[in-house]
């Protein structure tokens, strides 16, 4: 008995079984693979159908659909690639602005500051002057107990550092006068959410580890 051959004048003409079975195969593959694995198995596919006279016809069809897949996936790459980007250049530029947010600023004037070797009792207490000095050597603040080269958030996470130690139970208001400083306090909240100010607090306990 010779070959049976199986037609097919065109695609539009109906479902022949070599269009069928690519076309199932191509599904199956790029739902389960990728566009490389489907290329790949629909051309074994095709050399094992060739006796389907319209097995050409099949395969070109099979290979547009997963050329068009290809080139969708590269279009989502592009647009992943993109967006990460932009996301990058985002998350620059918010920490350019936070640094200029937290730029170290001359005293409020509206605040009134404490003289030069002004301080409060609770802060001139011979542990308060061991951690003075900590500060001072770390070049945090200068020979005035005054912050230098602290952000704003530092500076508050530095008081709130201090007035845990040294009980302190009016924080913001001893040390915004000490300081010349308004909103103390939101400027803590707001280092509770950067990562940066964070870590600064571990370097305060271990400055500070040690003073009894």
């Amino acid at each position: 008995m010779g070959q049976t051959w199986q037609t097919r004048a065109s695609p539009e003409a109906g479902c022949s079984i070599a269009f069928k079975v690519m076309d199932d195969a191509v599904s199956f593959h790029l739902a389960t693979a990728d566009a490389d694995t489907a290329s790949r198995e629909i051309r074994e596919l095709a050399e094992k159908m060739f006796f389907y006279r319209d097995i050409d016809e099949a395969y070109n069809a099979a290979m547009a659909r997963i050329n068009e897949a290809r080139a969708a996936e590269r279009q989502r790459l592009e647009e992943r690639r993109q967006q990460q980007q932009r996301d990058m250049m985002m998350s620059i530029v918010s920490i350019m602005k936070d640094d200029r947010d937290e730029a170290v600023r001359p005293p409020d004037r509206s605040v009134a500051v404490a003289e030069p070797g002004e301080l409060p009792e609770q802060l001139k207490t011979q542990k308060a002057r061991a951690m003075w000095q900590r500060l001072q050597q770390k070049g945090y603040v200068d020979d005035h107990c005054q912050p230098t080269m602290l952000s704003r958030t530092q500076t508050a996470l530095l008081a709130s550092e201090m007035a845990e130690r040294l009980e302190i139970s009016q924080k913001w208001k001893t040390f915004e006068r000490l300081w010349g400083r308004k909103d103390m306090r939101a400027d803590y909240n707001k280092a509770l959410c950067q990562r940066k100010t964070l870590d600064f607090i571990g370097e305060l306990k271990t400055l500070f580890a040690d003073i009894q």
